[in-house]
């Protein structure tokens, strides 16, 4: 039987990011920080390591169409979540706070190649409150004291 660390390493460093992210909330806030950056970069090593092992498992069943099909939905899928942890990372390196992490995140929404209706899209001023911090509410979603609820799906 053929060593593969991949298969190893994948679920370790997701329950690594698990653990650091149960410590980061200990102090009652997640946020930037050294936990915050330590948890996401195991977290992009989990998925570097996730996409070489649905390769490997191509790989071990023959490379048949319906492995090669699944094997790329996960790499897709694994793309899609390192271009997101990436954004956190960024944003948690810019910013000093949870608030001013979440309007950066925000601004990436508004201004990527995707722009959802929800949740980027301003509260009407009348339902948004100055945040207790006594900065400016912007009226996006997430910062507003006064959160609409998810939609169903």
């Amino acid at each position: 039987m053929q060593f593969r660390p991949a298969f190893i390493a994948a679920p370790v460093l997701v329950m690594g990011y698990g653990i650091i992210r149960l410590i980061d909330g200990l102090d009652g806030t997640r946020g930037p920080g050294p936990a915050w950056t330590i948890g996401h970069l195991a977290f992009l090593g989990a998925l570097i390591a996730f996409i070489s092992a649905f390769w490997q498992m191509r790989r071990m069943v023959g490379g048949r169409v319906l492995a090669t099909v699944s094997a790329t939905a996960g790499t897709l899928g694994a793309l899609a979540l390192i271009a997101q942890f990436s954004i956190d990372l960024g944003a948690g390196f810019l910013a000093t706070d949870n608030y001013g992490m979440s309007m950066i995140i925000n601004q990436v929404r508004a201004t990527g190649p995707v722009r959802p209706d929800w949740p980027t899209r301003p509260t009407p001023a009348s339902t948004c409150s100055p945040p207790a911090s006594g900065r400016p509410c912007t009226c996006w979603v997430e910062a507003c004291p006064t959160r609409r609820s998810p939609r169903p799906w």
